[in-house]
């Protein structure tokens, strides 16, 4: 005779037994080669943040370089009453960028042609820094001017040699070998 027969149903569920739940996996690894190795991705993970961090805050002369030169290139600099063209403020602003990445004693002094090889050289002779080194380097101490109608006529103005100096120096202030990566020598 067995034992349930007769019952109602909800009587044979009373009579089953809890479910028993297995134990919970753990997430700490069990062996200790898996320890070891977490602790060395992470030391390594450390060591790449602190290492990429130093990048960062080393141009961040960079980057205030770019921020000027944008300031720059909208602001209106071509007032003839004060003597300021962008060619200049450019100028100005390379040099600047040069002494924050070089030693005083190698970029200071230079100026002229020296200027324009310092600039192709600290850029591997980038092709676009090339192109208007020597007009980068004579830029602070004139206005670069052109013609206008062929009538003899000059002006400083928004031209393609504007762009020219802007697109230059943007690309040296991006490309140019800091200190620490090339070692001048330029005679």
């Amino acid at each position: 005779m067995n034992p349930y027969q007769g019952l109602s149903l909800p009587e044979l569920m009373e009579l089953l037994h809890g479910i028993s739940m297995p134990p919970s996996v753990s997430m700490f690894p069990q062996t200790v080669g898996w320890v070891i190795l977490l602790f060395w991705v992470f030391v390594l993970a450390l060591l790449a943040g602190w290492h990429y961090y130093g990048k960062y805050k080393s141009n961040a002369y960079r980057r205030e370089a770019h921020r000027r030169l944008k300031q720059i290139t909208n602001a209106s600099y071509d007032d003839s009453s004060n003597g300021l063209d962008k060619g200049y403020a450019i100028a100005v602003l390379l040099k600047q960028t040069a002494l924050a990445a070089y030693p005083r004693y190698q970029v200071a002094s230079l100026y002229g042609a020296r200027w324009a090889d310092f600039l192709r050289y600290s850029s591997n002779n980038d092709p676009q820094v090339c192109a208007v080194a020597d007009r980068l380097s004579i830029a602070a101490y004139r206005k670069e001017t052109i013609t206008v109608d062929g009538l003899g006529k000059n002006r400083s103005g928004h031209s393609d040699i504007d762009h020219d100096l802007v697109g230059a120096a943007a690309q040296w202030i991006k490309v140019h070998q800091s200190n620490d990566t090339k070692v001048l020598n330029l005679d």
